[in-house]
């Protein structure tokens, strides 16, 4: 497989879409695929589905709302054949951040920790690599709950991705956490 490029660029804005979690995982899957100079990535759906950390029958359910919602087009040839599909970046008014190609599928992470991590990673500043953010605000926007969330940020501490940095008492007060976030290699 090759690449157009090593980083594919995932826009912050992404996370506030209003998608279910796994219409997110499955189009940044999409997105960090290998793609042809024409812009059309070839993948099956156990490929997509990898990269998603999804089954593939959700991957199969998901596809067809990605194509409703005009994020995605898709073009398939035969039954059980890879699929091409054309994959529209959505604006970066907001930013993005560059996510390494392989790394959804390289990585040992869960869905609920790929997301979350997805997630402080639209939040990062990009000088200081700290993500502020409330509890509150990652859930809404990673669709994860307070019982998973937990064992999510110790897992992605625990990996190396993220560490969580001291903070004042008035900002925890606040309901607001500072976490060093790290980029994938």
């Amino acid at each position: 497989m090759t690449t157009n490029e090593a980083w594919a660029p995932i826009p912050n804005s992404l996370f506030r879409l209003g998608w279910s979690k796994t219409e997110l995982l499955v189009y940044v899957a999409l997105l960090c695929l290998p793609y042809q100079n024409n812009g059309l990535v070839i993948a099956g759906q156990a490929e997509i589905s990898a990269g998603a950390g999804v089954s593939v029958r959700t991957t199969r359910e998901v596809i067809p709302r990605l194509v409703a919602a005009g994020v995605i087009v898709q073009r398939q040839l035969y039954e059980g054949i890879p699929t091409h599909y054309q994959v529209h970046e959505l604006p970066r008014d907001g930013g993005f951040f560059r996510l390494p190609r392989r790394w959804l599928w390289e990585t040992q992470l869960t869905t609920t920790e790929r997301i979350v991590y997805l997630v402080l990673l639209s939040r990062r500043n990009r000088h200081s690599g700290e993500a502020v953010v409330s509890w509150v605000t990652i859930l809404a926007e990673a669709r994860v709950t307070r019982r998973t969330l937990a064992p999510a940020l110790d897992t992605l501490e625990t990996a190396g991705l993220i560490s969580r940095l001291h903070q004042r008492r008035h900002a925890k007060r606040q309901g607001t956490n500072r976490y060093k976030v790290l980029l994938p290699s």
